[in-house]
């Protein structure tokens, strides 16, 4: 390794830092508020307007059209292995569409 390869990394690791002692990874994601680590999806979901439903331990929205005569509820709830499941309610509570998706890093991809 070069002495140039050498400083390079040392820079990187004092200007960028650690993360809990891990060495710099670009690829991972960090989300922090106010400086304090943050659940990047759950932070993304709050940002779009979802609200946290205690009662069915998931994330919620509502659309509505034709003034409100109609309404969606729109979920992503999480799952115990770690991934999450959306769903869209409507239509007298009932689910018409859902769907397992996955969240790496902060960021969601379908299965």
């Amino acid at each position: 390794m070069s002495i140039i390869t050498k400083l390079y990394e040392s820079i990187m690791n004092i200007s960028v830092g650690t993360h809990k002692g891990e060495d710099f990874n670009p690829d991972k994601i960090h989300c922090y508020v106010d400086g304090k680590e943050v659940d990047c999806f759950i932070d993304r979901l709050e940002s779009e307007g979802y609200q946290y439903d205690s009662g069915n331990a998931w994330w919620e929205r509502t659309w509505s059209t034709n003034n409100g005569k109609e309404s969606i509820r729109e979920v992503y709830q999480p799952l115990e292995s770690g991934n999450w499941k959306q769903l869209m309610i409507g239509y007298g509570d009932r689910i018409f569409y859902e769907e397992s998706v996955k969240v790496e890093d902060g960021v969601l991809s379908n299965q």
